[in-house]
């Protein structure tokens, strides 16, 4: 009789583990739901279309990916809403077997908003309206409901021999622990055809770069006489073999990628991309002497010897990293065409204010990719738009100088707008 009550408790236990974890179909669900409340949140402001949403996508019951969508298409003016439903829409692949109801609530309610690697357009999503209270309303909600939704039993379908009818139960005790185990265990995630041939696209593209650079420096140097344009010419093959020698070390250095490294190998192709095409404007233009700019000192009078006044020194920096910051090795005397964005100034020791520089070469750089050359250390007054063609510096911002990087805190970015 003892044994007999221990084993019930065993099986009551293993029940209740079981019933912790989230079936794939409520985790789809789920995911379906923060599909449809995020849209809803999205159109809010539009009062029409946000009544007509309501009653075609009421989000309590069971509102598809594809429904939204079709409603979305319908009006035709939410390109970025449709964005960023099709991000949420990709979180069903992230399911995995085990997966805890706790684990997936905070996953759906927390990390996708504030994870700006893995789901860039969920975390601008968040970021915009992080100090709207809606927003604030609505993840609460998503806290409220989304636990009875994950927390529904998987469904079976089993046939009644003596019925036509399709009758769904829950699985057995002695199911679930058989199916536990028939898994196979392995944490290893199936790669994409991609990442399969990620190095070789990766080859590919830096051998495209070199030739492309190699004929536009053959050209220069076949048609130019003048001396500062050769000149400045090898400056920029020295600047683009040290460029290439980096990503070579960054490729031989992730030979086991992983799916963080992998991205990572993606952005530094996007960001060599874009420098490629900023040199070729700066080879097409080289034969424009370079812009000094001379450290302005203010004169002391040697009655004033013990109370030494800070000098001002002008310097220039390109994108900054995606963590904020400038790397200082990187930090130039003069203003370099197709390469500098940003205009530093020093206010003091480690000290210094910065702005996009006002040329229109160093805008254009910038508005190349206005995610990773802007967004880091620039707050907007408006949103991006391609018609944008210009970029207004409303306030300079500041950072300060910290083993070797330049800082610039979320407080001390610099204000801009967008105008065309």
């Amino acid at each position: 009789m003892k044994i007999k009550t221990i084993l019930i408790a065993a099986m009551l236990a293993v029940s209740g583990l079981t019933q912790a974890q989230v079936s794939k179909d409520a985790f789809e669900k789920a995911v379906d739901f923060v599909n449809c409340k995020t849209v809803e949140l999205s159109i809010q402001p539009d009062a029409n279309n946000y009544q007509q949403y309501i009653q075609s996508c009421p989000c309590g019951n069971g509102v598809t990916y594809a429904q939204v969508k079709d409603f979305l298409t319908g009006i035709g003016r939410y390109d970025k809403t449709i964005l960023v439903a099709g991000e949420i829409e990709s979180l069903k692949k992230t399911f995995k077997d085990g997966m805890k109801s706790e684990d997936a609530l905070k996953f759906l309610s927390e990390t996708i908003f504030t994870d700006k690697v893995k789901y860039q357009k969920l975390f601008l999503f968040a970021e915009k309206r992080k100090a709207d209270k809606d927003f604030a309303v609505y993840k609460e909600g998503l806290k409220k409901d989304l636990p009875a939704i994950l927390s529904a039993p998987p469904k079976t379908s089993t046939t009644n021999p003596n019925s036509d009818v399709t009758v769904n139960k829950l699985p057995t005790i002695d199911e679930r622990v058989t199916a536990l185990e028939q898994r196979p265990e392995t944490n290893v995630e199936e790669k994409g055809w991609f990442e399969d041939h990620l190095t070789i696209f990766v080859i590919i593209s830096f051998i495209i770069s070199i030739i492309l650079i190699a004929l536009k420096i053959f050209q220069v140097v076949r048609n130019s006489s003048d001396i500062d344009a050769l000149n400045a010419d090898y400056a920029s093959k020295n600047y683009v073999k040290e460029k290439i020698g980096q990503a070579g070390f960054n490729l031989n250095s992730n030979s086991g990628t992983t799916t963080f490294e992998v991205r990572n190998l993606k952005e530094e192709i996007e960001k060599l991309r874009g420098e490629v095409k900023q040199l070729s404007y700066k080879i097409e233009s080289s034969k424009i002497p370079f812009e000094i700019v001379q450290p302005q000192y203010e004169q002391q009078s040697w009655q004033d010897t013990k109370q030494p006044e800070v000098k001002s020194e002008t310097f220039f920096l390109s994108n900054p990293n995606v963590d904020g910051s400038f790397n200082e090795s990187s930090a130039s005397p003069t203003y370099k065409e197709g390469a500098s964005i940003y205009k530093f100034t020093k206010i003091g020791n480690g000290r210094a204010k910065f702005q996009i520089d006002e040329r229109e070469t160093s805008i254009k750089f910038a508005l190349t990719y206005p995610d990773k050359n802007i967004i880091p250390v620039c707050d907007s007054v408006n949103e991006y738009e391609s018609k944008y063609t210009q970029i207004k510096t409303l306030n300079q911002g500041e950072a300060e100088l910290q083993n070797g990087k330049w800082i610039v805190n979320k407080n001390q970015k610099a204000k801009i707008s967008y105008e065309s």
